[in-house]
């Protein structure tokens, strides 16, 4: 299955970069998220691991950063854990 989603976000494609890649910020943005880290240095093949709240029960995933092009694509990919998925971002700078 394949989703799309766009969000209009009033700010340069660097600053989202920098919020999006910030995995500690992700339970500020997705309600199933609770706790979210990177091992080391977020880039290209770095691992981040976090646990979410899905169907009422407590789940621990690992996912491998695929795509790192700052301030452009940022994608992921399950290595492990209860539900396999990608998700990928692309950021553009609609007004200039």
């Amino acid at each position: 299955m394949r989703t799309e989603h766009t969000v209009m976000i009033d700010r340069p494609p660097a600053d989202v970069f920098a919020y999006l890649t910030d995995v500690s910020k992700l339970p500020e943005w997705q309600s199933s998220a609770s706790e979210a880290s990177v091992e080391g240095g977020m880039g290209l093949g770095a691992h981040v691991h976090e646990i979410r709240t899905l169907l009422g029960r407590r789940r621990e995933s690992t996912l491998e950063v695929t795509e790192y092009e700052p301030p452009r694509r940022f994608s992921l990919r399950v290595v492990s854990g209860p539900l396999p998925y990608e998700v990928r971002h692309t950021l553009t700078d609609e007004n200039g």
